[in-house]
């Protein structure tokens, strides 16, 4: 009987999960996730050892600048296609379809044309005062020639996403893993500088842009659909998309605010320890950043599928879906995450050292403190999805506009005494504020959150059962 009770519930609990879509996609893409975490932190890691302090400050800061020159003008052009492509479903709505993927496309191209041109008119600047020499102004414009080469990607992979096609948006992140591992370790021997580190990062980013438009390019093609003249013109009359033209305006605006404000997340502080200080303070914070930040390859996943799913199940008002969603979402994704946590911050005195080598033992106590603040931002990230597909972006924007704003001002009164560890400690206070605002915004959707805890409704069985 003792027996019955105890393993009944988690053998059907197995059963739910092996039948659970949400699980399934998950799993397509988590695969992919662990080949492409595994590979990033064996090119972090040669290349933090190949360049030492100074040189790696250099390769990350322009890095950080390239990127976020290319997001200040994205205004996400694959959420656009997630959020509204299920809304144009049916053969009436074809020309609608095609309009908004000539709109997010149009996007895509104006972005990163001007995120090149605004690093190719600003690089002497760049050069003199954040990487502090003007010899170094040739890494800037390849930084422009990296951005060039992911044009057409994030609309393929809003496209793949709509269509719940993760299996090649996992083919696109494999590729891109491989021939990424390939290339470093292959110029390994070779002590390559920060121009040929570059150089290879377009290579890497121009296969997972070729991989991910063949891909939608054959989904495509599988429904039976064959672009002809007529859908090209189509494509070009954005006008089409008729009434809803006013709406997917001010989703695109808000989420180009909320594209601004992120860069303060992941790109302020590596930045202005740069200008500030030198690179080598630079590289300490963007090493343990980045090797954090590979946890979210991990749970990245997850937040791929739900954002779909989200958005399916806002459009057909299904609730409990999007409660179930949600609460798997979390606990997926602190699950997944926790035992990095329990890893990294109580032996970072002894990982740092031994594995990137003595040279970056200063950067002990940033790994820990970096650590602490994403685990809590990673909580928060489910939420943060369920509110940009009920169309609350403000309030998006709001928790991210708080957290700037408290990192913008602990990092100017911290930095100056604690160097690194100061900017470590204002992205930890970044993500606190942050939560405070997202799980605030969640409540007033009627779902509170620590209703996941008390409720048994959340029990096991039935938080997995659809």
């Amino acid at each position: 009987m003792s027996f019955q009770k105890t393993f009944g519930p988690i053998s059907r609990m197995l059963r739910a999960v092996s039948k659970s879509t949400f699980v399934i996609s998950v799993g397509k893409l988590q695969a992919s996730s662990v080949i492409g975490a595994l590979s990033a932190g064996v090119q972090i890691f040669v290349i933090a050892r190949c360049l030492g302090p100074n040189d790696y400050g250099i390769y990350a800061l322009i890095t950080t600048i390239t990127f976020t020159a290319r997001q200040v003008f994205d205004s996400r052009s694959s959420d656009i296609i997630v959020k509204y492509y299920s809304q144009f479903s049916g053969a009436n709505h074809r020309d609608k379809r095609l309009a908004l993927f000539g709109i997010a496309l149009l996007i895509e191209v104006l972005s990163a044309g001007l995120g090149s041109l605004s690093l190719i008119a600003m690089s002497n600047w760049i050069a003199e005062n954040v990487l502090h020499s003007g010899e170094l102004i040739g890494v800037v414009h390849i930084g422009a020639a990296l951005i060039m080469v992911t044009i057409g990607g994030s609309t393929a992979r809003g496209y793949l996403a709509a269509r719940m096609a993760f299996g090649w948006i996992a083919r696109a992140d494999i590729t891109s893993a491989i021939v990424g591992l390939l290339l470093v370790l292959s110029v390994f021997l070779m002590h390559p500088n920060v121009y040929v580190l570059l150089c290879l990062s377009i290579i890497i980013y121009g296969s997972q842009t070729i991989i991910s438009c063949g891909g939608a390019w054959i989904v495509y093609r599988k429904t039976g659909m064959r672009l002809s003249h007529d859908d090209l013109l189509l494509l070009s009359r954005l006008w089409a998309i008729g009434s809803r033209g006013p709406e997917l305006i001010r989703f695109a605006i808000g989420l180009n605010v909320l594209s601004l404000l992120k860069l303060s997340q992941r790109n302020l502080a590596p930045i202005y320890l740069g200008i500030l200080l030198s690179p080598v303070y630079a590289g300490y914070y963007a090493l343990a950043q980045r090797i954090v930040g590979r946890i979210d390859t991990f749970t990245g996943a997850i937040q791929r599928v739900n954002y779909p799913m989200f958005t399916a199940a806002i459009t057909k008002k299904d609730m409990s879906s999007i409660r179930n969603i949600w609460r798997r979402s979390i606990l997926l994704t602190v699950g997944i995450a926790s035992p990095f946590f329990l890893v990294l911050v109580p032996f970072a005195p002894l990982f740092v050292p031994l594995v990137f080598g003595s040279d970056y033992v200063k950067a002990i106590g940033v790994f820990q403190i970096v650590m602490v603040g994403h685990m809590i931002g990673l909580a928060t990230i489910p939420s943060s999805y369920l509110l940009q597909a009920s169309g609350k972006i403000a309030v998006i924007n709001v928790a991210y506009l708080t957290g700037f704003v408290v990192q913008a001002i602990s990092i100017y009164f911290l930095t100056a005494g604690f160097q690194a560890l100061g900017a470590a400690i204002s992205y930890m206070a970044l993500h606190c504020a942050m939560a405070l605002v997202i799980f605030a915004g969640v409540i007033k959707l009627g779902d509170v959150p620590w209703k996941l805890l008390l409720y048994r409704e959340s029990s096991s069985y039935k938080l997995w059962h659809k």
